[in-house]
């Protein structure tokens, strides 16, 4: 199972995870980390503009090959394009990305509803 986190400085988990440029990429295998890996995009390809531009067929995001995305903030719309991918979408309160693993893999991890009124401005 691969386990992205949103982490923008690579040591605590990011908010707003459309936005986020840098992914950790945690590989884990009967509750065990197998590898830890960075995703990183530069601004023109966070998962915002991916989703809410012209794909190309055959393109996919490198964050999106993943089976779940935890991050610190995520909206309504992020929620439905992850279960368009197939990756279960995960917010959470947690800072520490090895303790999010770990709690993932427990089902100890506090996961927190994902905000309806998820205001920002679009730049396109």
């Amino acid at each position: 199972m691969k386990i992205a986190i949103t982490s923008q400085n690579q040591r605590t988990v990011s908010g707003h995870a459309g936005r986020a440029t840098r992914f950790v990429v945690f590989e884990v295998e009967n509750g065990n980390v197998q590898s830890k890996s960075l995703i990183e995009v530069d601004k023109e390809n966070t998962l915002h503009e991916f989703f809410h531009n012209p794909r190309v067929p055959g393109k996919m995001h490198p964050a999106l090959e993943v089976d779940v995305m935890v991050t610190g903030s995520m909206g309504p719309g992020f929620v439905h394009h992850m279960a368009e991918f197939g990756i279960e979408p995960v917010m959470t309160d947690e800072t520490d990305l090895d303790m999010v693993v770990q709690k993932y893999v427990d089902g100890t991890l506090n996961r927190l509803q994902p905000s309806a009124h998820h205001h920002h401005d679009h730049h396109h």
